[in-house]
Formats: structure tokens, C-alpha cells, sequence
């Protein structure tokens, strides 16, 4: 399905890109009024060329049977018709079809880049903004971040969670062939991230860093385009960087030992309970309220504070039951299915630092929404993942649709009959 791309439709691309920036970043405070204007107009604009495939309708499925269960139990508000009504499918479909519509590869890369570059400043700001208010004070026993556009206290998941596709791209590009300049900007945004995450004392986003760090690291030692002599190299240097600073800590050079144990994020990792998601998913499953409840409404009493289980499929059970979750675990299966064909074909093709970048941005997508309640914590976010699954199954589209012309072509110059009679 090729789409041609004139000057005005340039034009267009160029403010949607804009926009979608404002988005990320929340600009003013108005994510919702912007996302819902962004993929209205997007939307109307492709809709001669837009078709509906078996995918996107279980996600308006989902979306209904969510909002309507959700009305039903909670009243209605009008930001539930974006959030759950309009927001899961209208940001699928942006992705997929922007994707679709453009330069397929280059486009996808610009909206992921857009995406994680405005949550990236958005988290920076947060940062700056809590440095700057009275709140700081709080900061040596309560764990709370500062809205950059809002000026009021939020939680640190809302905050943290906004570095999670800034950690997987720079990941992606770190163990990818680029230029230096590339994996240079890609440190130091993996750098910033890691300390604002420390900072807030949000270990959550840690373990991910440490995940995806671990799984590009085995992809790229698996991958046999890298040289052997490459490989070893960065192992060695590993392993020295990593006795270095082994018996540094353990000699406690400079106080070094003293001033890691003060950190909060260390003291998190070290002391605090690293179980808890575990035991809430636990106590919630062995309860049988899933059950009980088959229509959610929040009435377990296992769940954390009564509302959250801390775990997207999980809390989507708790909250409006099984009809929206079945849905949303069909739609995770598709999607870890379309990631994978798409990753490996770009992997054939030798374009590593793609394939990297959607494996990594679907595994990060996957680990934060393990732990978080991510659509009540940040529904934008969720959206913003969203774009990109839509947007990795447009590749996916265009991947399949490469295949059928090679192989029509083929077929055709196989044919019998196609010499020309002179």
C-alpha cells in the first residue's frame, strides 16, 4: 500500500510531528484536549485511505466494554470519553497509519524519537520544577515529584515513567552500529535518565535499565555480524570497569561506601522491600475477587490501598472485570508477536539498530506496565505506547506487503509464455 507524499502532505506531517510533541511534552497542562485534537484531525485527514483490520477492532472492544463498565461503576466524567472511550484505539491507529502513510522506517523513527524526546524534557522539567519549590524540602523522607505545568506535587511513578523509552532507545543504541555523535547523545540521555530515576528514588525504572542493559547485551554478543574481536574487547573492558569499582567500594576509597549507603535509591534497593509488587499480585490472584467480582469495581480488599494490584492486566481485572481484560490480554498477545516478526525482519535485512530500537521499545513497554498501574498513573503514556505498537505494526504491514511483491514478481518471471513475439 504505497501512499504518495506530496509538498502539502509535508506540510501536514511537519505540524502533526509538532503537535505530537506538544503532546509527549504536556504542554500547558493540556495532554488530553491536544491528543484529542492530534488524532481527530489525523484521523479525518487519512480517512480515504485508513482500513480497520481484526487488530484494531478488539481495541475498540476494549475501549467500550471499558468505558461502559467503568460509567456503570464510577459515574460518568467527560475526560473518561478520551481516556478510555476514544484515547486506546484513536492512538493505535495515529501510530499504525502515520507509520503507513510516510516514509514507513524514517517515520517510524521520528515518532518514536518525538515521543521519547518530549517525555524525556517533560521528566527534566518535573525535576527542575521540584528543585525550585518548597516541596524540595520534603525530599529527605518523602518521595514526591513537582508537575512542571501544573506546579502541583505528583507521584515519582509519573515522573520516573516518563524515561522508560528514553532508557530503551539509548539501549538499543548503545550495543547498535551508529556513529559516535549517536551513541554519544544516546549516553547522556541514558546518564540523565539514571540519575533523575536515583534521584526520586524510583527503582522500578533501575531494574528495567538493568533488564534492558542485559538483553542488549546478550543480542549484540549473539549477533554474528559483530566481530569476535569486538566482542572480546568490550567484555574485558567490562570486566576491569566492573573490578574496579568492586574493590573501590569495598575498600571504601575517598568515603565512596559512606556516601552510596546514604543514597536513597541505594537504600531502596538494598533495605527496602523488594517484594511487594509480587506479594500484592499474589495476595490478588490467590483471593479468588477476580472471580468474585466479574466485573471489577474496585472491591477487592487485596488489592494496594483497595485500588491498585500494580499491574496493568491485573488492575484492568480490578477495576472493570473480565470482559476489557480478555481484550487487552488478546491484544498484548498480538503484539508481542507483531513486534518479534518485525524486529527479526528487520534484522535480515541488516538494519540492526532498527530491529534494537522495537525490540527494546516493546520490551520496556512490556516491564513498565508489569508494575503500573499505567492507565490510571499516566494515561498519556499508555497512549504513547500505543502509537508506537500501532506504529511497529505499520512496519509490519509494509513488511508483508514488500514480501507479496517479491513474491509476485518472481512468480511472473516464472510464468511461461512472457517472450514478446517478434
Amino acid at each position: 500500500m504505497r501512499v504518495p507524499v506530496n509538498k502539502k502532505a509535508s506540510a501536514g506531517n511537519s505540524v502533526v510531528i509538532a503537535v505530537l510533541f506538544l503532546f509527549s511534552i504536556g504542554a500547558f497542562n493540556l495532554s488530553g484536549q491536544i491528543f484529542f485534537a492530534l488524532t481527530l484531525c489525523f484521523l479525518i485527514w487519512k480517512s480515504k485511505t485508513i482500513t480497520i483490520s481484526k487488530q484494531d477492532v478488539v481495541l475498540f472492544l476494549f475501549s467500550a466494554s471499558y468505558f461502559i463498565i467503568y460509567t456503570f461503576h464510577f459515574g460518568f466524567a467527560a475526560k473518561s470519553l478520551i481516556i478510555y472511550l476514544w484515547g486506546p484505539w484513536a492512538a493505535y491507529l495515529f501510530g499504525k497509519w502515520f507509520v503507513i502513510c510516510n516514509d514507513r522506517e524514517r517515520a517510524f523513527q521520528i515518532m518514536t524519537k518525538t515521543l521519547t524526546l518530549g517525555f524525556f524534557s517533560h521528566g527534566v522539567l518535573n525535576l527542575l520544577a521540584y528543585l525550585n519549590s518548597a516541596y524540595y524540602a520534603q525530599y529527605a523522607y518523602q518521595r514526591v515529584a513537582v508537575d512542571f505545568w501544573r506546579g502541583d506535587m505528583v507521584s515519582v511513578i509519573s515522573t520516573g515513567l516518563m524515561f522508560t523509552f528514553a532508557a530503551a532507545l539509548s539501549m538499543s543504541m548503545l550495543f547498535s552500529h551508529c556513529d559516535f555523535c549517536k551513541k554519544a547523545a544516546a549516553l547522556a540521555m541514558l546518564g540523565m535518565s539514571i540519575f533523575e530515576v536515583s534521584f526520586f528514588a524510583y527503582r522500578t525504572m533501575i531494574y528495567i535499565i538493568l533488564i534492558l542493559a542485559v538483553f542488549n547485551l546478550l543480542r549484540w554478543l549473539y549477533d554474528s555480524s559483530v566481530q569476535v574481536r569486538g566482542k572480546s574487547v568490550l567484555i574485558g573492558l567490562a570486566l576491569l570497569l566492573a573490578a574496579a569499582m568492586f574493590a573501590i567500594i569495598f575498600l571504601n576509597a575517598f568515603g565512596v561506601r559512606e556516601k552510596l549507603l546514604s543514597l536513597k535509591i541505594v537504600r531502596r534497593l538494598l533495605y527496602d522491600d523488594k517484594s511487594s509488587r509480587f506479594k500484592t499480585w499474589g495476595a490478588y490472584v490467590f483471593s479468588g475477587d477476580w472471580f468474585r467480582y466479574p466485573f471489577g469495581g474496585q472491591r477487592s480488599t487485596f488489592a494496594y490501598h483497595g485500588e491498585w494490584v500494580h499491574n496493568l492486566w491485573l488492575d484492568i481485572l480490578n477495576k472493570v472485570g473480565w470482559i476489557p481484560f480478555v481484550f487487552a490480554v488478546i491484544f498484548t498477545v498480538i503484539s508481542i508477536r507483531s513486534t518479534y516478526q518485525t524486529a527479526a525482519y528487520m534484522k535480515r535485512r541488516q538494519n540492526s539498530l532498527l530491529s534494537n530500537q522495537i525490540v527494546s521499545l516493546g520490551l520496556s513497554a512490556m516491564l513498565i506496565c508489569m508494575p503500573e498501574p499505567v492507565i490510571d498513573a499516566n494515561p498519556y503514556f499508555f497512549f504513547a505506547i500505543l502509537m508506537l505498537l500501532g506504529g511497529i505494526k505499520g512496519l509490519e504491514m509494509h513488511m508483508k506487503e514488500q514480501n507479496m511483491k517479491t513474491i509476485g514478481s518472481h512468480n511472473e518471471k516464472e510464468m511461461p509464455g512472457n517472450d514478446s513475439i517478434k
